[in-house]
Order: structure tokens, then sequence, then C-alpha cells
């Protein structure tokens, strides 16, 4: 009898462990989709323009060690007064922790987000892999729009690199007007990592997973979001990120950039990464918001809010800009 007790300790393992590979399946796949949202009894928004959207991207700034003088206690209140401030209909986030994306949903009490937890892994580094993948958060108006599906995960999952922290994970949503005017939008909300090579082949492979996306929801316009650490300088990664002709890039998911470089001063740097400092320290943007070639926009404006004695929400500055639907074919699943 005690033989056949020892037997089953094996066999109880191997099940365990199948049934952990499958639970955990999509940390070796592109994730899936989550189903729809719950109906949620919410009135709906009565907005001036209801054909015009707000949105922003904000790399928050992780709260790392590293970054002692700037603590995420000290910052945090002034980082959800400046979103509550601007309250765009659509914000993407960027380097937020559970932990400080806890600290947001408490406040930004109008929004919900997405993703709202990690993948489960096969062991702690696939867990922890899971973990990274739900630092960019995308929230938007709980009044406004429904989530219709989602997506998160590593932007190349079969391609990881030696140094973990040169990993892009995205997060997307398909969200749905719940007045009935704007079509079904597709958000992406990315935080590109330093190396060129990997980034420029991380913007390609973002805008695969775009095209597979318009399969499913062909008249949805998309916007692209995030810490792209690269600007328009970087010719390789920016011209992948907007999805010009290219190894590698589908077609019909060209996308354009909200920014008007003309309108940048001479002689000034304009770039957004500024190290809690208010000084950037490249010469052009590289917090972009990219959108289809269907919306009108207003130029992208840089937010430079701090407090009188100098503290800023983030080591970059959010950016924000207008997007207006010219009409059309609302999309459908």
């Amino acid at each position: 009898m005690a033989k056949k007790k020892w037997l089953l300790v094996p066999l109880v393992v191997v099940v365990g462990g199948f049934l952990l590979v499958w639970k955990s399946r999509f940390e070796w796949f592109p994730a899936a989709a989550t189903r729809p949202t719950r109906a949620v009894k919410i009135p709906l928004a009565h907005p001036k323009n209801p054909d015009t959207i707000s949105v922003m991207t904000a790399n928050i700034a992780l709260d790392t060690p590293t970054e002692s003088q700037y603590p995420w206690a000290k910052r945090r209140a002034l980082v959800a007064r400046v979103l509550l401030k601007y309250h765009a209909d659509i914000i993407g986030t960027q380097a937020s922790s559970p932990v400080q994306t806890a600290y947001l949903s408490h406040y930004l009490t109008a929004y919900l987000h997405y993703p709202t937890h990690a993948h489960w892994g096969v062991n702690v580094f696939a867990s922890l892999s899971g973990a990274l993948e739900t630092w960019n958060q995308i929230w938007f108006k709980a009044d406004r729009f429904a989530l219709v599906a989602a997506a998160h995960g590593l932007v190349r999952p079969h391609h990881l690199q030696a140094n973990p922290t040169e990993n892009t994970y995205y997060s997307l949503v398909v969200l749905r007007d719940r007045l009935g005017i704007l079509p079904d939008t597709i958000v992406i909300d990315t935080h590109l990592r330093h190396g060129n090579y990997n980034a420029a082949l991380c913007a390609r492979k973002l805008h695969r997973i775009l095209a597979r996306w318009k399969k499913r929801f062909p008249h949805a316009p998309a916007m692209l979001m995030g810490d792209m650490n690269h600007p328009k300088s970087d010719a390789a990664v920016y011209t992948a990120l907007c999805g010009n002709s290219g190894p590698g890039l589908p077609p019909g998911t060209r996308l354009k950039d909200t920014f008007d470089y003309h309108a940048r001063p001479k002689g000034v740097l304009w770039g957004t990464w500024q190290q809690f400092k208010g000084q950037p320290v490249i010469a052009l943007p590289s917090d972009l918001i990219l959108v289809s070639p269907t919306w009108r926009f207003t130029p992208a404006k840089i937010l430079r809010d701090h407090t009188p004695k100098g503290l800023y929400p983030s080591d970059h500055y959010f950016v924000m800009s207008d997007l207006t639907w010219p009409g059309g074919p609302r999309s459908t699943p």
C-alpha cells in the first residue's frame, strides 16, 4: 500500500506540471485576447464635442532604488493631480509597477484600465515576466468607452534579450464608443527599449500585431503611444514605428506622428526625457502618439507641469493630443 502511495507522487507532479504549462501557454506565445468586460451601469458621457477625444501618453517613472532622490511616495500625488487636471479620455502609462497602478486606480475613479493582472508562469522567471507585462497600462473613461477585447505580453516572445531589461512589452485594447459616434478603436501602449536594432524589430512586430487585429476590426482606426526611447532623428526605429514601407512591415497599418516638428523653436532642446530636472536631454521628443491617417488631430503638446519647488511628476514630460473622427462606418467584430 505504501508503494502505491509513493507511485502517486510522481503522477501528481507530472499532471500538475502539465496543468501549469497548459495554464501558462500564453507565456510562450503572443498574448490571447481577453473576453469583453461585463456590462456595468455607468451613466453615459455628455461631451461638448462628441466626435473629439483627448489622448495622453505618460511614462510615470518606475519606483526604483536608482531614483531614490525622486521616490514614488514623493511624486505620486503630483502624478495623480496632473492626470486628473488634463482628464484625457484615453491615457497610456508606462513604467507603472503594480503598486503604482494600484495607487492611481484609487484616484482615477472615472477610468477603467487594462491589464488588471499578470499572467501566471510555470516558474518564478515566467511569473516575473508576467508581472512586467502589466507595466504598460491603458486607462479609458468608463462613461465613454467599453472594452471589447484586449491583449498584452512580450512584443517578441520568441526572441528574448540577453539583458532582461531590453525586452519590450505591449498592451492593446479595442474600445467601443458607448455614444455610438466613434468607430471601434485599437489602442496600443508600449515602451520600446534602448538598443536600436531590437527597437526597430519591435516596432515592425507591433505593426504586424496591429495588422492581425485589423483583420478582426477592419474599420477600426488605431493609435500607438508610449515611451519609444527613440526620437524622429533615429530614422530606422522611427520609420518602423510609423509603418512606412520596409521589410517586415504589413500594408495598411501606416500611422502619423501627432507632433508638428515645424513648431519646434530653433536651437531649443525639445525632448521629453528630462531626468526629473525639467531640462531635456535630447533634441526631439521620444514620447510619441501615432495615429491612423483617418484621424484629424491637434499637434501634440508637451506637458511641463511641476511644483513651485521644482518637483516633476516623472523623468519624462507627458504628451497629449486631441483626435477628431471625421466620420465613416463603425467597426463590427
